[in-house]
């Protein structure tokens, strides 16, 4: 099988559906596509327009040149074990189970994100959540009918320690943090508490042993006893005692 793949003027790869392009090519290595900004040409993520995992399961993906690229869709880069790093920092979409299983790692500082799919952190080694950028949802997004009631965008990162939500959140969707088991510091800048969802009695941060929530000031009691985040009452203290 191929091992490495390079188009200096491609610009966009268009799935047929159910035939993915890279899918399974677990001898290839690298990915070379600098003038790539989407996978498919003129079309949103969306569910009517999942191109599913166009290089999924390539296990052996180590590096992916794609300075430009903003939009990642469904399970692109899933069960790519070896893909440490992503394509850049810039993307403004993240699809369904983008990166699931990868070995992206570090932490996510994503300025320019809009859109962030169900999973689509799950299983990875990232040990922090700096920037999130605009994203109004996580979890409970367009992607919701390609994945269970349990959300996981960032479940079962083992080494994640903290996460930072930006102030345009608004859901937070069921099992965001799955069993995070590192997890101690969660700080949401949104003054309106972001609408919690709970499934089987499972709130966003079912699995986390020990944390700490920062709100702004002036919502901590409203925080306090909002659906799913009243659970954790206790452990929710006012921004102003946070320290880096």
């Amino acid at each position: 099988g191929i091992t490495k793949f390079s188009a200096a003027n491609l610009e966009y790869i268009r799935n047929v559906r159910n035939y993915m392009t890279f899918n399974d090519c677990v001898n290839l290595v690298e990915l070379s596509v600098p003038k790539m900004k989407n996978f498919i040409q003129g079309e949103e993520l969306t569910a009517a327009a999942l191109t599913s995992g166009w290089a999924a399961n390539c296990t052996a993906l180590s590096v992916v040149e794609a300075p430009i690229m903003t939009i990642v869709d469904t399970k692109s880069f899933s069960g790519c074990s070896s893909l440490a790093m992503l394509p850049n920092y810039d993307i403004k979409k993240i699809g369904f189970a983008a990166f699931y299983n990868t070995a992206i790692n570090g932490v996510l500082d994503l300025p320019n994100l809009e859109i962030l799919g169900d999973g689509a952190f799950g299983k990875t080694k990232i040990t922090g959540i700096e920037n999130l950028g605009t994203v109004q949802t996580i979890g409970e997004n367009d992607f919701g009918s390609y994945w269970d009631a349990d959300k996981r965008v960032f479940g079962e990162c083992a080494n994640l320690t903290y996460a930072k939500l930006p102030s345009t959140l608004t859901k937070l969707g069921c099992r965001t943090f799955y069993n995070c088991k590192a997890l101690r510091t969660v700080v949401c800048y949104a003054v309106a508490p972001p609408e919690c969802t709970i499934s089987s009695s499972k709130d966003p941060f079912d699995g986390c042993a020990s944390f700490t929530i920062y709100v702004p000031d002036e919502s901590v009691e409203t925080y306090k006893t909002t659906t799913g985040w009243q659970n954790h009452a206790s452990k929710i203290k006012p921004l102003s005692e946070y320290t880096e």
